[in-house]
């Protein structure tokens, strides 16, 4: 799934993250990872609110009519692309770090996800920006 760029200029309503947020972030990996995100995230947003979640599916969620997002450009988001075998024959989309302006509810709320590896394992989490709970 393709995400869609903001096409007009917001004036001030994105919070502005570090430019350089996931590459300081991810490394060195481990398991501190979430951790160094979770504080950069919260030193950049001020008094809005952040929750994190293991797992968001904002694919279906935005699938489903509930939401709409925009991928916002900073900081630049990274995503690779995986060929879905012979019965789904086609690309699909997967984030691997990724910011996105989130409509749901008559509410404007932020979404920063995250994977990085931890050993043999992947790890990902999404933070929620919200202006108020």
């Amino acid at each position: 799934m393709a995400w869609r760029r903001p096409i007009w200029n917001n004036a001030g309503l994105d919070p502005q993250l570090p430019t350089n947020l996931f590459a300081d972030c991810l490394s060195p990996t481990n398991s501190a990872t979430p951790i160094r995100l979770e504080r950069a995230i919260l030193q950049s947003v001020g008094e809005r609110v952040v929750v994190a979640a293991q797992a968001l599916d904002l694919d279906e969620y935005e699938q489903l009519g509930l939401c709409t997002r925009v991928l916002l450009d900073q900081p630049r988001s990274i995503s690779t692309e995986q060929w879905g075998g012979e019965d789904q024959d086609r690309l699909f989309t997967y984030p691997e770090q990724a910011y996105w302006r989130l409509h749901w509810r008559n509410q404007v709320l932020h979404v920063v996800m995250a994977r990085w590896q931890s050993g043999y394992r992947t790890g990902q989490r999404h933070w929620v920006i919200a202006q108020t709970e």
